[in-house]
């Protein structure tokens, strides 16, 4: 397997920007001796190409966004070039992301590429800005979770169905059971195109295949070793099974209609990070943010709230799958082991009912 990633990263305001580069290229090859993984990884320069596309990336990218801000707005932008080949194979993304902010407002999260700026959109934009530090949320109310928060799932079914942590999650012996409403669907789609996730083959050279795990409620697949998703955090790791394009499928509600109607709610704007507890059923949160609602009136709200659940009861509760499916336009970095990898989530609003 051989890599060149390029990393261009931008930090401060448009009109007196700090810049970074990071940049890696190597080849590594793997054996199996004697039962045990052994590798031999060597580092090399980068094609110089790699660069220049990522140049490209990063001008893309501040000609866009000049567009947008005024030149004393806070930035932090990323723009990544990374190949990945594997013999005559190459699995290549592109793409910049980040967050600009104007004094007085909150951050505006970003993604995109040459031809495409897109920010995340909902509700929240036309609501009050938020004016505590946290939120104090009380869980077994209804939770509605924007298309942003595909993390919430990537925990909870994500990890534990990768084939060397199946053996310690609650799903074990739970396929062919319902564990969620028949309009829940969840996939990993490395067949997706130009995402960070996508890849005809993965880092050992196997063909990559989309997995349907979570079937209208029924759990049907797990990420097993042989549907080619062994990735590498860098050309020097060991291969491991790793997520890709984390999808959940559109269902048919409109989520407007849930703001409004219900007596008191919370609505997630997108989340941060997610962790799953390996060997339990618990998952946690940071959320971006929150806001309390009283019949789609805003009564609090705060740029965070930290979140914790039962998986298993948190399928349970989602009894409804939004119509409005969305790509999230942000780069999605999976830790595993220390190893970092590049995906991408879509998804469409959620709704966890009250206890």
């Amino acid at each position: 397997m051989e890599e060149d990633q390029a990393l261009w990263i931008l930090r401060g305001s448009l009109a007196s920007p700090r810049e970074e580069w990071r940049l890696r290229a190597g080849r590594a090859h793997y054996s199996l001796r004697r039962g045990v993984l052994q590798q031999r990884a060597k580092s090399r320069s980068i094609d110089p190409a790699i660069r220049v596309q990522c140049e490209v990336l990063r001008d893309a990218a501040k000609q866009k966004l000049a567009r947008f801000a005024p030149a004393h707005a806070q930035v932090r932008v990323q723009a990544l070039v990374r190949h990945r080949r594997v013999g005559d194979q190459c699995n290549p993304f592109g793409g910049f992301w980040g967050w600009v902010q104007v004094p007085g407002q909150p951050k505006s999260y970003f993604g995109g590429n040459q031809q495409v700026l897109k920010f995340r959109r909902g509700p929240w934009e036309s609501w009050p800005v938020p004016d505590r530090a946290e939120l104090n949320v009380n869980t077994n109310l209804p939770l509605i979770f924007s298309p942003y928060c595909g993390t919430l799932l990537h925990e909870a079914l994500g990890h534990a169905m990768e084939a060397d942590y199946l053996k310690t999650s609650p799903f074990e012996a739970g396929f062919g059971k319902r564990w969620s409403c028949e309009e829940l669907t969840v996939m990993d789609r490395p067949d997706l195109a130009d995402l960070p996730g996508s890849m005809a083959t993965d880092d050992c050279g196997q063909p990559a295949s989309a997995t349907t795990m979570l079937h209208r409620g029924f759990l049907v697949g797990d990420l097993g070793w042989g549907r080619g998703v062994l990735r590498r955090g860098t050309y020097r790791d060991l291969p491991m099974v790793r997520a890709t394009n984390f999808v959940i499928k559109a269902g048919s509600a409109d989520p407007s209609h849930w703001i409004s109607n219900l007596p008191n709610s919370y609505y997630v704007s997108w989340i941060r990070t997610g962790a799953w507890q390996m060997g339990t059923s618990s998952i946690s949160v940071v959320t971006g943010p929150i806001y309390e609602l009283r019949k789609g009136q805003v009564v609090a709200a705060a740029p965070l709230s930290r979140l914790t659940f039962d998986m298993t009861l948190m399928l349970k509760r989602l009894t409804a799958v939004g119509s409005d499916f969305e790509i999230d336009p942000l780069v999605h970095w999976c830790m595993k082991r220390n190893q970092a990898v590049p995906i991408s989530m879509a998804s469409p609003s959620l709704l966890l009912e009250g206890l």
